[in-house]
Parts: structure tokens; sequence; C-alpha cells
């Protein structure tokens, strides 16, 4: 499994792409990123772990 953070710039549409998979069922990955409680517990477990892919 390739736990590696995938970033795509695209300056010409103005768009940027981040993706990333997940060793968990959609369900799960799905409500730590929907529901505020979770977030939370994620964002401090990650804090300091995401930089911008420059």
């Amino acid at each position: 499994m390739n736990n590696k953070t995938e970033v795509k710039k695209d300056f010409k549409e103005k768009s940027v792409l981040v993706s990333r998979e997940f060793e968990a069922p959609v369900a799960d990955v799905w409500r730590a990123f929907t529901e505020s409680e979770l977030l939370d517990q994620c964002g401090r477990h990650l804090h300091g772990g995401l930089k911008p892919n420059t």
C-alpha cells in the first residue's frame, strides 16, 4: 500500500487535486473527514505532518 499523499497542480486550469489511499473501510475514512469531532482528533494527530508539495 502506498501511504504517500499525491498533489497534482494545474496552473492553467487553476486547480489542485490532493489524493491519498487509506488502509481502512471507505465509511470510516469518510466519517473521519466529515464529522467534526473525528476531524479534530485527526488534525491533532497529523499536526505538522502535512506539508505543501512545491
